[in-house]
Parts: C-alpha cells; structure tokens; sequence
C-alpha cells in the first residue's frame, strides 16, 4: 500500500492511500478521517462477490527438509481429492504453512496430506476435515487454522475486509501525522517569537 499524506491548510490534511496486492489494487482511496465509513463502504463495492479468500496456516508443522504440505479436499479447488492439484501450502517461519485459496461458500470434505520428498504422500488420519467457508460481502477474508494430525481441529475466524485493516492503519498514520504537524507548528511559532 502506498500512503500519501499532503497539508492543504494548517490543521487540514489530504489522504490518499493506493491499495496493491489485493483484489482491491485498482481502487484509490481519497478521505479525511471524517469520511472513514464512506471508504469501507466504496471499497466493499469495489470487489467481485461468489467465492470467499481463505488464508489457511497450519501453525507449529515442523516437516523434515524437502517435505510438504497440501491442502487436499472434495471440490476442484481443493484438487478434487487428487493431491497433485491441490494447494501447496509454504512454509513460514516458525514452521508454519500458510496458502491462499478462494472457495465457495459452504462445507468442504479435506484433509492436509504431506509429501515427502521422494514424491510419495501419507493423508491425515482419521476422519475428513469440515471446513466450513462463510459466505462474506465482496473482498472479507476469513484465516482457516488447521492443526495437523488433528483433523477435528479446523478453526475458521471471522470474516475481515483487507480495505479495513488498511484504512485503520491509514487513519492511524493521520492521526500520527496530525500530531507532529502541531508540534511543528509550536516550533515554527516558536522560531518566528525569537
């Protein structure tokens, strides 16, 4: 995101803030904290509806080098249960696995199943996994936290917009810039009285 903050007047400030990496890249953001509602509400517009993000981790996996993991279930975008075209999850520090994925809403059958490094795979055991993917405005995202080796263990948060986790970090920045705006002014004032 690129955050642009200019002094029209002193007190007054304009705000623009470019969103990128997100369905909502093309969308520019023109507000003063006063409007901070009509933002949310033009970047919920400004977002395709159908299908759901899902950030799934699976927290705390450490693998042996070379293995992997993938997220494997009953709908083609979870490979139609053929691990081969299911999502690879990467790893992060921590030894977490995290992957994208756009899903419908509604239940979904899956399971994670490691890879090893010669190519053979061994699925979780026990029973499928119910993901269950809430039907969201255009844009929410939802994180799925699976524990691995543990397939009752599929947690699934609330839905959250990208545009509002940016816009509470833009109008924090506001505040911040309004902040020493007046401090500068106190020194300018100050200089000027010498």
């Amino acid at each position: 995101m690129a955050i642009r903050i200019d002094r029209v007047g002193r007190g007054s400030y304009a705000l623009s803030a470019a969103l990128t990496a997100s369905p909502l890249s093309h969308l520019l953001l023109q507000s003063h904290v006063s409007r901070q509602p009509a933002v949310l509400a033009a970047a919920r517009r400004s977002t395709s509806a159908g299908f759901t993000s899902v950030h799934v981790r699976v927290p705390a996996t450490p693998l042996q080098f070379g293995e992997q993991l993938r997220l494997v279930g009953a709908c083609n975008e979870l490979g139609g249960w053929d691990s081969a075209a299911a999502p690879l999850l990467q790893w992060q520090e921590g030894n977490d696995w995290v992957a994208p994925v756009s899903l419908p809403p509604g239940e979904h059958a899956c399971k994670l199943v490691l890879v090893r490094q010669d190519g053979s795979v061994a699925w979780e055991e026990g029973e499928d996994r119910l993901l269950t993917v809430p039907a969201t405005e255009g844009g929410d995202a939802v994180t799925a936290t699976l524990r691995y080796g543990d397939t009752t263990s599929t947690h699934v948060d609330e839905p959250h917009h990208p545009a509002e986790v940016a816009v509470e970090k833009v109008v924090m920045l506001l505040q911040r810039t309004r902040q020493l705006s007046a401090q500068m002014d106190a020194l300018e004032h100050e200089v000027e009285q010498r």
